[in-house]
């Protein structure tokens, strides 16, 4: 990957620096106009956007072609996006958010984990953890590496959780 898209190593988000690394990987999505991945969901809308048009009961298939078309590329801008910034973490924060699809959903994760409004919130991250639930049992290790989080991020934050 170009240097121009890669942040130092001393950048690169860690637990303590979300601020300075966000407005530093903005500026990169900026400057390569893929800013919008991050602030939107702009694959999902476009989906929607296919689907109301195939609902349709007089279609323009030209219309579907080039919607079709146009999320091809809203993908691979999307990917773009994602790498940009899974370049520029730590590998701590990378196993947080490399399940994650879309360069949207990375950035709310990071937002919610590491954006200081949030993480002092204890009050916020009990309530996510009381709400979160496994239906069955292949979904037990992903609720617990949430509740991992969760407590990683109110320890970070240090949340005084009392005698409990």
């Amino acid at each position: 990957m170009s240097q121009e898209l890669k942040l130092q190593p001393e950048e690169r988000l860690n637990k303590d620096n979300f601020e300075e690394w966000e407005f530093l990987i903005n500026n990169i999505l900026k400057s390569k106009k893929i800013l919008s991945y991050v602030k939107t969901n702009k694959i999902e809308e476009l989906k929607k956007k296919l689907e109301t048009e195939k609902g349709n009961t007089i279609q323009n298939k030209q219309a579907i072609k080039e919607m079709e078309e146009e999320i091809d590329e809203a993908e691979a801008m999307d990917a773009l996006a994602c790498t940009i910034i899974s370049t520029n973490v730590s590998k701590e924060v990378l196993d947080y958010i490399k399940r994650l699809s879309s360069a949207y959903d990375i950035m709310k994760k990071l937002k919610s984990m590491y954006g200081k409004k949030k993480s002092a919130d204890i009050q916020y991250w009990m309530k996510k953890m009381y709400s979160l639930k496994a239906t069955d049992l292949s979904e037990c290790k992903d609720v617990i590496n949430q509740i991992k989080e969760i407590f990683d991020i109110m320890s970070r934050s240090n949340a005084n959780l009392g005698d409990w």
